[in-house]
Order: structure tokens, then C-alpha cells, then sequence
């Protein structure tokens, strides 16, 4: 399989099966884990019910997903958590992102402009990863049970191995025939010692060196993997096995970066999105449109204006990069927060028809939209605080550089930047707001989202994996629960479609409603069918009621709570 087709495909996030079995849903009376890996759900649940709250349940289920789900994240990538709580009535924000290498010599960039896949396999494409330095601060900062006990359960995952589900077997299938003698280490990993070949579903996959890694971070914390021998040797063997460039002067400097949440409204509630490098001011931007139509009945015309919105938000993400090295960031997402910008793009929706590409944009540049393989957790305790975690590696199996002694594969997170003179798979030009830079920090589609109503009680968290189209997929559950009265479980299960603006093509799954891409084509929209539009865990909570969690099934994932 190409390169370009894995891509594709990794951008679901799921399984490439056109049906879909249905969303697992279930209702609890305290509290609920959604994640895309039913073993860490129950996880996230048994460290609640040992005394721990929302936070300890998240990290403890993120860290477990890291090990089943290894083709998405880990202990080599990095993301965004987004905690509320519910007490203080606070949101608080870590970005614990990726960062490009300190230093990047002069034939590391040539390499990033002449050679597409320098950025996605092998040692160049890997940035200094933060998940380890995010969690552990996420915890420090707010968790209450011991750290060592949040992360026990991930060890005996690893060590005692779990069955390969469906969608590991796929992304094992996918990347395990294409990797060659460089690439040895994760090639042993994905074949079956009592058997020769790549793990099937069904089959005991074991991590013994992650299993002693995880109980090394357990035992000492973020510094063993930042600043120890483990670092030395570390960095050592990326640079020997991979020709990665990264220093341990990127280990010890990295640090998580405190970012205050976007806040917006729709119909009187309080939408808490990830700002830049995330990508909620992109969901921001798409409810303040959205908030100025009566949006109660699903019909063509409804998608058509969620479509619109979705036009012109992305349009504005095009000029969205790291905010810490940017000063016009902060402008950009001031813009595309003010409800005049709102007002002013909704009048220019047309109800009969779309427009062409630039009809959405002013003056912005064009980007190269990433793909990604990731996960998304969503968690409320029984005191109504809410974690919403997004985490990658990038594609599956992320640069495919795998350590041997500590037994982690490392992210590619590399390929989210813009390269100066490369177009993208659609032939455009990259923007500048997120070219490669030493210490930067990556533009990332990934956005945590948690709703409060009026009283400032949680009513959902929900979030996606599936690259560009995380903030569509999440939006539109969130949309379907709230705005369209949908149960959850429908909300999830429901038929997504997404546009980014570029390419000028609306998605929609496989299963869509005719009758509404017909009313869409009267619009003039161009219909392509995909096999799936993200993939998102999202939990809702009534007023004074029950609690639903949904565990999206296009990547065959598992609720649980109590």
C-alpha cells in the first residue's frame, strides 16, 4: 500500500469496513470513561472508584491506550488536556505538544524541502515528545491518588500483554509489510514470535520494555525520561538507529505549556475549546456561526449551513501556528473568536448555494492539511469535574523509529509542520505560519472540548481522532445531542460529513442519507464518499440525572462507568 493511501486511510482513524456496528452506549448514575479501548475505560473507572478523580481516571486510561492502541500514541507523542472544575468552575489547559528539534542544521532542512518522506518515517520526522512531561504535570497539578498507582495498571498491560482488536490488526496489517531492515525494531514488535507473522486479531501482544519503562516513569516521575542515563542513552540510539537529530538539551528543556482556554457560547452555553496549536478556535468559530440559526431539525439545508460555517472556519485555520513564536496568532484567534466576525460570515451564507474557495477566504494562505492517527478520551467523576485528553504519535505507528531497550515508538509529528517549496497532495502551497522552526511547536487539528450550562455544571466532553477532521466530527456530536435532541449514542453513531475548505469537496460517509446529498448537490456542493469522518468518545450529562458515555465504534471502542 502507498504512502499516500496509507495516509488516507490513517486520516479515519478507524477501520476501512463500510458497515459500522453500533456505538456502544451506556448510562451510569456517578461516572463515566469514554475511550477508544474498552480495557482502559474499565481502567479510568477502577482508579475512580479507588478515591481518584477525573484526572488520575484520564491519565491512567491514556497511558493504558498507549499501549494497546500503539499505532496511535504514546509514550513517544504528545497532545492537549483539558481539565474543568467544577467547584472552582475553572478550566485549566496544558499543551503538552510536540516541539521541532532546538537545533535543525542546514541538510536536516534540505532534506525537509527535497524529501517529502523525511518528515514522516525515520529519525528527522520525530519531534521531542511531551506525553510523558504533560501527564505527569496534569497529575501533579490536580490528580489525588499516588502517581505510581495511576500508572500500575498501564505496566501490567504491557507486561501481561492484551488481545489485538480489530483495529490494531489493521494498522498492523497496513505498516507491518512495509517496513524494511531500518526499521527492525518495530518490525519484531508487530510479528508474532510463535508464529512468524503479524499479529491478528485475537492474538497476545506483549511490550516487556515498555512494561520497565512505564515502571521506571511510575517509580521516578517525568524526570527519569527528561533528564537521567535513560535520556543519554535515548537520544544516543535515535541518533545511531534513526539519524534522528534531536539533543538532550531538547529532553531537558522541553516543558509543558500552560494555555488559557477559548470560551464561546451556543444557545446559552459555554463552549471550552484548546487554543492554538490546537485547533479550537476553529470549533469556537463554527458554533459562534452557528449560534444565529434555529438549528432544531436535520435537513439538507441545515447541513448546507453547518457546511458553510465549516468553510469558513477552516479558512481562518490556515493562518492558526505556535503561539509562543508568533505574536499574530493571538490576533488571528481574537478574529475568528469576536461574534461580529460570526455575524459578518453568516450573512455571507447563502442558503441556495456554496462558492468556490476564495469566496471563504481573506487574504489567507493555503495549508497542507495533516493526517493523523490518534486518540481521544473523555471522563466525569462523581463531582461533575471533566477531563477532555487528545494525544498522537501522527500516522500509525508514528515515524516507525522504535527503541529497543525502552520499547517506545516515536512520533512523526515533524510532518504537521509546513516545508517552504513543498505543495501538498492537492498541489498547494504550505503556509508560513507553520513552517519547520527550531523549538516550535506544530499546528494540530486536535480539540478537547467540554460544554457547561448556564449554572456552570458539565454537560458534555467529547473529541476526536481522525487528523482534519477532528473539529467536524466533534462538532457535529455535539451539535446532534444539543441542538437536534439526538440520544448519544445516535449523536456518535450518526453519519458525519466534513470539508475543510481545501480541497473544495464535501465528504460524507458511506452510510449518509441520499435525500440529503441530494439537497446538498442542488447547492452546488461536490460529493466525495469516505469511510469514516473521525472517531469520537464523548460523554453527556442530564440536568440532575443520568450520565451517557458513547465510545465510538469506527475504531471499536468501550465506555464504562458506575
Amino acid at each position: 500500500m502507498g504512502l499516500l493511501l496509507q495516509a488516507i486511510f490513517l486520516a479515519l482513524g478507524v477501520s476501512l469496513s463500510l458497515s459500522r456496528p453500533a456505538v456502544k452506549e451506556t448510562s451510569y448514575q456517578h461516572a463515566a470513561v469514554a475511550t477508544d479501548a474498552a480495557q482502559c475505560s474499565e481502567i479510568g473507572v477502577e482508579l475512580l472508584k479507588k478515591g481518584g478523580n477525573a484526572v488520575d481516571a484520564a491519565v491512567g486510561s491514556l497511558l493504558c491506550v498507549g499501549v494497546i492502541n500503539l499505532q496511535s500514541t504514546g509514550l513517544g507523542g504528545g497532545g492537549f488536556f483539558m481539565y474543568y472544575d467544577a467547584e472552582s468552575r475553572e478550566t485549566s489547559c496544558i499543551d503538552f505538544r510536540e516541539k521541532a528539534p532546538g537545533v535543525i542544521p542546514e541538510s536536516a532542512m534540505e532534506r525537509y524541502i527535497e524529501d517529502p518522506t523525511s518528515t514522516t518515517i525515520g529519525g528527522l520526522a520525530i519531534g521531542v515528545p511531551g506525553q510523558v512531561k504533560g501527564l505527569h504535570e496534569a497529575h501533579t497539578r490536580f490528580g489525588e491518588l499516588p502517581w505510581y498507582d495511576v500508572v500500575e495498571p498501564s505496566i501490567k498491560v504491557a507486561r501481561e500483554g492484551f488481545a489485538v482488536t480489530p483495529t490494531v490488526a489493521l494498522a498492523i496489517s497496513i505498516v507491518g509489510n512495509q517496513l524494511d531492515e531500518n526499521y527492525q525494531t518495530l518490525s519484531d514488535l508487530l510479528h508474532n514470535p510463535e508464529t512468524g507473522q503479524l499479529y491478528k486479531e485475537g492474538e497476545i501482544l506483549r511490550q516487556p520494555q515498555l512494561a520497565d519503562t512505564l515502571e521506571s516513569i511510575a517509580r521516578s516521575g517525568s524526570i527519569f525520561f527528561y533528564n537521567s542515563s535513560f535520556t543519554e542513552e535515548m537520544v544516543a540510539e535515535l541518533a545511531s538507529e534513526y539519524g534522528s537529530i534531536l539533543r538532550v538539551e531538547d529532553f531537558l528543556n522541553y516543558k509543558a505549556a500552560t494555555r488559557d482556554p477559548l470560551i464561546s457560547e451556543y444557545k446559552g452555553m459555554k463552549v471550552h475549546s484548546f487554543p492554538p496549536p490546537a485547533s479550537g478556535s476553529v470549533l469556537s468559530l463554527v458554533f459562534n456561526i452557528l449560534d444565529g440559526y434555529d438549528l432544531d431539525e436535520i435537513d439538507s439545508l441545515s447541513y448546507h449551513r453547518i457546511v458553510e460555517a465549516y468553510k469558513f472556519a477552516y479558512g481562518q485555520r490556515l493562518s492558526l501556528g505556535d503561539p509562543d513564536y508568533n505574536e499574530t496568532i493571538s490576533e488571528v484567534v481574537d478574529f475568528m473568536l469576536d461574534v461580529d466576525t460570526a455575524v459578518d460570515m453568516r450573512s455571507r451564507i447563502t442558503d441556495d448555494t456554496t462558492h468556490d474557495v476564495e469566496y471563504y477566504l481573506e487574504n489567507q494562505p493555503l495549508h497542507n492539511p495533516e493526517s493523523h492517527g490518534t486518540t481521544h478520551l473523555s471522563v466525569i467523576d462523581e463531582k461533575g469535574n471533566a477531563v477532555g485528553i487528545t494525544s498522537t504519535i501522527n500516522l500509525y505507528f508514528g515515524s516507525r523509529s522504535m527503541s529497543s531497550r525502552s520499547g517506545i515508538i516515536f512520533n512523526n509529528e515533524m510532518d504537521d509542520f509546513s516545508v517552504p517549496g513543498r505543495n501538498n497532495s492537492f498541489d498547494y502551497p504550505p503556509s508560513p505560519s507553520n513552517y519547520i522552526k527550531p523549538n516550535h511547536r506544530p499546528l494540530s487539528s486536535m480539540t478537547p472540548t467540554i460544554v457547561t450550562d448556564e449554572e456552570g455544571s458539565v454537560v458534555m466532553v467529547a473529541g476526536a481522532s481522525g487528523g482534519s477532521k477532528i473539529p467536524t466530527a466533534t462538532s457535529q456530536v455535539i451539535l446532534n445531542t444539543l441542538s437536534f435532541s439526538i440520544p448519544l449514542e445516535d449523536a456518535v453513531s450518526r453519519p458525519r460529513l466534513h470539508h475543510q475548505l481545501i480541497p473544495n469537496t464535501l465528504e460524507v460517509e458511506t452510510d449518509f442519507s441520499q435525500s440529503y446529498i441530494e439537497g446538498l448537490e442542488e447547492r452546488n456542493h461536490v460529493i466525495r464518499k469516505t469511510s469514516s469522518v473521525g472517531v469520537v468518545q464523548a460523554i453527556y450529562k442530564e440536568k440532575g440525572g443520568l450520565i451517557y458515555a458513547a465510545s465510538d465504534k469506527r475504531k471499536g471502542g468501550e465506555p464504562s462507568g458506575y
